[in-house]
């Protein structure tokens, strides 16, 4: 039982490392392009996508595909899932209703009925942990029927479906395809926020895309993002400080000349070079509408030195 963060790390680190190799929330590449604003280039480096749940291109027919272990990589998520409810139980002081040890179905009563007081820092996005504990309790007999009865995947669709716990009961809401690649990449996702205590822009964006492919398990409104594109274009200029040391930046017209040249990316990454070499980084989305002006001797929080 996760007690504090630390805890909370260790107890779901194999599950997270599995999810992050075969489901990740952000998607990568191998592709990799820079748009030279100062020269007017764009330079692509063409690649291919890394291998994600969806993908089983390339594998011996002795090997085993990602069809074939389906079903863990659900529990893995499911239990990710588990310990975040439980750590957000105890941070929030809500104590078990007997012994030491919370039951699952206590968890999932509380996540049905709003009660996991959110841990930080979803607390500044309330509407993205009402969508996790929600899920997390629509998929409890799923989880129930993989570890204590009947679970079975589709040979044709690949769709997940339970059993219900004694005849006559509803049979468990099943997961489609692209629903159990969207339930592991909340998993990990949210995990992600939670250890590392922040929420970039790009990956609460990517989340609330997850988030709504798994409407129909959370009954929450849609939230209407975009998936990420699997390329990220690095948006470089040159600068000279003033004689203060400070720098402006349009970024409105940086962000106008990048979406002019890669249209369909999603996110960019802005690298600011400046004439001692040193590099001033940062995702594009998190700065703010321009023109800024800030001191590189302390940038702002949203910037870091590459």
């Amino acid at each position: 039982m996760p007690t504090n963060l630390q805890e909370f790390k260790d107890d779901t680190g194999f599950e997270r490392l599995t999810l992050d190799r075969f489901t990740p929330l952000l998607p990568r590449s191998e592709a990799s392009s820079v748009l030279d604003l100062d020269a007017n280039d764009l330079q692509v480096t063409p690649g291919v996508a890394v291998a994600s749940g969806d993908s089983t291109s390339g594998a011996p027919g002795a090997y085993l595909t990602f069809d074939d272990v389906r079903p863990l990589f659900f529990g893995a998520a499911w239990k990710v899932l588990d310990q975040l409810i439980e750590f957000a139980l105890e941070q929030g002081s809500v104590a078990p209703k007997q012994g030491r040890r919370y039951t699952i179905t206590e968890k999932v009563q509380h996540a049905r009925s709003g009660n996991v007081p959110p841990v930080s820092p979803f607390g500044h996005h309330p509407h993205l942990w009402r969508r996790l504990a929600r899920i997390y309790a629509s998929t409890e007999e799923l989880r129930n029927s993989l570890t204590h009865r009947r679970f079975t995947v589709d040979p044709h669709t690949s769709e997940l479906r339970g059993t219900p716990r004694n005849p006559g009961r509803a049979v468990p809401k099943s997961l489609s395809q692209g629903e159990q690649t969207a339930f592991c990449q909340a998993a990990v996702g949210a995990a992600e926020v939670v250890i590392h205590g922040s929420t970039p822009t790009r990956l609460i964006d990517q989340l609330k895309w997850v988030l709504d492919q798994l409407a129909s398990h959370h009954a929450q409104p849609l939230l209407g993002s975009l998936p990420a594109h699997p390329m990220i274009p690095v948006v470089r200029l040159r600068r000279v400080p003033g004689s203060s040391n400070e720098l402006t930046l349009d970024t409105a017209a940086i962000r106008r000349s990048a979406c002019g040249a890669y249209a369909d990316a999603t996110h960019f990454d802005l690298e600011v070079l400046l004439p001692d070499g040193r590099v001033l980084a940062t995702p594009l989305e998190d700065v703010p509408n321009g023109p800024v002006t800030f001191s590189i001797d302390a940038p702002p929080n949203w910037a870091r030195w590459k």
